[in-house]
């Protein structure tokens, strides 16, 4: 179902004319996969986890300069926490 759901988004944004790389780079037994996107120079945009459908674990968010801009820790799908370090000037 996430293949489905990554491979809509995907589609979703190339016909809206925007670059927008998506991988699923691993998948656990427990229902989890790891997604990782990409700013379209090719820079690390997010790194993430899903369980099912639901965004869980750790979210960590970079600038087009592939810099940290933030953190969220998310559990079954609900915002524990966020956090970031993000710099308007470094993104640039």
């Amino acid at each position: 179902m996430m293949k489905y759901l990554i491979l809509f988004s995907f589609i979703l944004c190339a016909d809206l004319d925007t670059t927008l790389l998506t991988k699923i780079t691993h998948e656990y037994a427990d229902n989890t996969s790891e997604v990782i996107e990409f700013h379209d120079n090719g820079n690390v945009k997010l790194k993430a986890y899903y369980k099912g459908k639901f965004r869980h674990g750790k979210w960590v968010y970079y600038n087009k300069k592939g810099l940290f801009a933030m953190v969220e820790m998310y559990h079954n799908g609900r915002l524990q926490n966020k956090w970031g370090d993000y710099d308007e000037k470094a993104s640039r």
